[in-house]
């Protein structure tokens, strides 16, 4: 009996110690399962993400990498992020990075002009070194055309020559001799397409439109496309687009803009607005031809580098303005 009493005596701290770390544990355990409070977002560009992955983790934030390719950067270092530094923030909030990786860049192939039959065969193969990449296939939208061959590329997105990643969607303008199906343009067919193409349907098919909303993408892809289209008459739409202002990062990619109408060019005057390359006016590509009743104009299209925006009324040369890269790179 008394060796039992010692026993007891001799474990009792031991037992009380071991109860401390069990309930001590708990309790952290309990603190780290729950969701830490709201907090300022911190400025994550110019480090490596291989470096803050683990902070971002224990923030429970919902990371998005969306890759980019600047050779001349390290790789694997932050470009941007779609959240400012000093936002505050909750658990399990989406937080976007632009992260810089090396690889391949794409040049996307010359179709127009060429038969929708050998899109697939151009995309999907597209050979660097030895290794094969292609780019995905995006909407293909039919327009009446009858001075070209039935099914033939009258457009697409992106340009000729643009140098993109691999899988990157690429969408067509197709000409159709069936006038029921490519004389006019719905809202279905405007919707997620890429402005520039939007344009060329419109323009195509002689229908006016205005830019209502410009909303802020959901996703990477979504960055200068159509959101939503509605028709507000007979050839006449309202449109809806995605559209993020490029950080200083980048030096070229889709441009929002507001163009000035004078007083006496609105109403029943024929206005055009173009954009081009500043060495090169001879390649100008129409935004829109319409009738202008509204004090300004806004547009979201993709510019290469240094271009022009040129509004033409009465074939006056109304205002033109010079849009440089905001980073030379």
């Amino acid at each position: 009996m008394q060796y039992l009493k010692t026993l007891l005596q001799t474990l009792f701290p031991v037992m009380v110690a071991a109860a401390v770390f069990v309930l001590i544990t708990v309790v952290i355990l309990i603190i780290r399962s729950e969701d830490p409070g709201s907090f300022a977002i911190q400025d994550y560009r110019g480090q490596y993400y291989i470096n803050v992955h683990n902070d971002l983790h224990r923030r429970r934030l919902r990371v998005e990498i969306e890759k980019r390719n600047f050779p001349d950067r390290p790789e694997g270092i932050i470009l941007d992020q779609n959240i400012n530094p000093g936002t505050i923030v909750e658990p399990r909030q989406n937080l976007r990075l632009v992260v810089n990786q090396h690889q391949p860049l794409l040049t996307v192939p010359d179709l127009v002009g060429t038969g929708q039959a050998g899109i697939s065969a151009a995309l999907e193969r597209i050979v660097i070194g030895d290794q094969v990449y292609s780019l995905s296939r995006g909407s293909t939208s039919l327009v009446f055309d009858d001075g070209v061959p039935e099914g033939t590329i009258l457009a697409q997105s992106p340009l000729p020559g643009q140098k993109v990643d691999p899988d990157f969607p690429v969408d067509f303008l197709v000409a159709t001799s069936n006038a029921y199906r490519g004389k006019q343009v719905t809202p279905a067919e405007l919707k997620e397409l890429p402005v520039d193409l939007a344009y060329e349907f419109l323009l195509r098919t002689g229908t006016a439109f205005t830019i209502k909303e410009i909303l802020q993408p959901k996703r990477p892809f979504e960055q200068g496309r159509v959101a939503e289209a509605r028709q507000t008459g007979k050839d006449q739409f309202e449109l809806d687009v995605y559209f993020q202002k490029p950080s200083a990062a980048f030096a070229s990619g889709y441009e929002q803009e507001t163009v000035e109408i004078p007083q006496e060019y609105r109403g029943e005057k024929m206005c055009s607005l173009y954009h081009y390359p500043e060495n090169d006016p001879q390649s100008r590509k129409a935004i829109f031809r319409q009738k202008l009743s509204s004090e300004s104009a806004t547009v979201v299209f993709f510019r290469r580098n240094t271009e022009v925006l040129e509004l033409r009324c009465e074939n006056k040369v109304v205002s033109r303005k010079t849009l440089s890269p905001d980073f030379s790179g």
